[in-house]
């Protein structure tokens, strides 16, 4: 090879590499960014077996809780959900931000 050839290959493999790089880093953010709502909407699907989904809420922002000496963390978030001749019920829940799991789920 000769040598404009191999500064033109090093080159070349350089910018791949940092496109590839950078192609990653931004589709972390985005997955990072997104999750939470992905999660949320996968229990508002769950829930919507049981009733109507009259409002819901999640945020975003994840936070650490202990939970039977377990530490995990992930999402607080609100649901109301009005069942068939029922009142509207609220809900909070935490959702663990890895696995998806619902840690809690309680009555307001």
């Amino acid at each position: 090879m000769r040598e404009m050839e191999k500064k033109e290959f090093i080159g070349l493999t350089l910018l791949s590499s940092a496109v590839v790089a950078g192609g990653a880093y931004l589709g972390h953010r985005y997955y990072e960014k997104n999750r939470p709502h992905w999660l949320l909407n996968r229990l508002k699907k769950e829930l919507s077996q049981y009733g109507t989904i009259e409002n819901s809420w999640i945020n975003c922002t994840p936070v650490t809780t202990k939970d039977f000496g377990e530490v995990h963390t992930g999402y607080h978030g609100g649901i109301a959900l009005k069942e068939e001749n029922q009142p509207l019920t609220y809900y909070e829940f935490f959702i663990d931000k890895k696995t998806g799991e619902l840690i809690e789920f309680t009555t307001k």
